[in-house]
Order: structure tokens, then C-alpha cells, then sequence
């Protein structure tokens, strides 16, 4: 999980480093990048990412610029890629802020991909930011494939809330990090922004 005593960015200075799914790691320069990234990586609506994708120029203040965005993201059901930069909320709303956005945003837009600022205001919210941290600290919990199994049989006759998840694993002596790690990994589902508590109802996912 990102070090939350990174407070600072620092240009072309690696902070954080975060592994996704497929044990690839991805760089971020402050703590607002290495949220955005592990957010990026338990969104199961997110085909694809990259980061530090591409390096435009553009006229501001009457200077050629080069600018650098933080993410390329593909979408399952959006249509064009989104380009993302992470910002403060608080930067956002200065005026030098929006020449620079209104300079830079027509460029960027002529590659074909959508533009968007994504704030703290975005990416810290509760309970949703304490939930993607419990599920990102299971990514790798390891599990047996006779727990895997076992586990999302209790599925198929539809969902389940934590609470009675929690009953089933005592019984049968499975970690409830298993279930956690099957939601981090795309295999079950439910809805991050409620509380992870008794009452959170969590569904398998349907193939074919």
C-alpha cells in the first residue's frame, strides 16, 4: 500500500512505486498519484492504464510549453481513452490554474482522448478511500485454489452480505482475507462506496 507520509511532489522523483494486477509497477509522484493509481487498479470498470503516457507542447503566456499528464485511461464503457491529471482541489480554483488548463486542454484533446482533473476531493472520499486501501492490502493475500473454489460456490444462489460471509469462513477455518482478496481481484463484487461492514451486500460475478 502507498506510504501515507508522502506528502510532497517532487518532479521526475519517484515516490511510490505500486504493483497491479499483473504484478507491473506503476510510479507516482505524490501521494494524490499513488491514490489515483490504486484506485485505477481495483476499478474493475478500467481495461487498461498508463502512466506518464504521452508529452504534448503548447503555447501559454505566449512561450512554448511541454506538459507531461499523469494517466492514459481506458474505460470498459467509454468510447475514448481519458486523459488524467491529479491536482489539489485548492490548485484547481486559481486563476493561473485555468489559463493553464485552457491552454493545454485543446492539445490534448486533439490526441483523441478525453481530459479530465482529478482531484482530492475526487479520490478522498469515505468510506470508499478506507475500502480501496483494506481490498489493495488483499490484492496478493495468498490463497489456496480449494478456498477460491470454495468460496464462490457459496455464490450461486445469489448474493451474500459480509456478516454471513464472515459466519462461513469461521466454520469452515477460511481467512476472511480470502474474500477480500476475490473482491480486489475482480471475482466478487460490491458496491466500495458503504461501509465494509455486516450489512455489505456482495455478489459473484457472472461469465458467458
Amino acid at each position: 500500500m502507498p506510504n501515507r507520509k508522502i506528502t510532497n511532489a517532487t518532479p521526475f522523483k519517484t515516490l511510490s512505486r505500486i504493483p497491479d494486477l499483473t504484478g507491473q509497477s506503476h510510479d507516482a509522484e505524490s501521494l494524490l498519484e499513488a491514490a489515483n493509481i490504486q484506485e485505477k487498479i481495483l476499478d474493475p470498470n478500467v481495461l487498461e492504464f498508463e502512466t506518464q503516457p504521452l508529452t504534448v507542447s503548447f503555447l501559454h503566456d505566449g512561450k512554448i510549453r511541454r506538459y507531461t499528464p499523469d494517466l492514459l485511461v481506458q474505460y470498459k464503457d467509454r468510447e475514448l481513452p481519458e486523459i488524467e491529471e491529479v491536482k489539489p482541489h485548492k490548485k484547481t480554483q486559481t486563476e493561473e490554474f485555468r489559463q493553464w488548463e485552457a491552454a493545454v486542454r485543446p492539445v490534448l484533446e486533439k490526441t483523441d482522448a478525453a481530459f479530465a482533473i482529478v482531484t482530492d476531493r475526487d479520490l478522498y472520499l469515505e468510506p470508499r478511500l478506507t475500502n480501496l486501501d483494506i481490498l489493495f492490502r488483499y490484492l496478493r493475500w495468498p490463497i489456496e485454489e480449494v478456498e477460491r473454489r470454495e468460496v464462490l460456490s457459496w455464490f450461486h444462489s445469489g448474493p451474500l452480505k459480509l456478516g454471513e460471509l464472515r459466519r462461513r469462513a469461521a466454520l469452515v477455518k477460511i481467512s476472511v482475507g480470502v474474500i477480500f482478496h476475490l473482491l480486489a481481484r475482480h471475482e466478487l463484487v460490491a458496491d466500495i462506496n458503504l461501509p465494509f461492514d455486516a450489512e455489505l451486500e456482495i455478489r459473484g460475478v457472472k461469465h458467458g
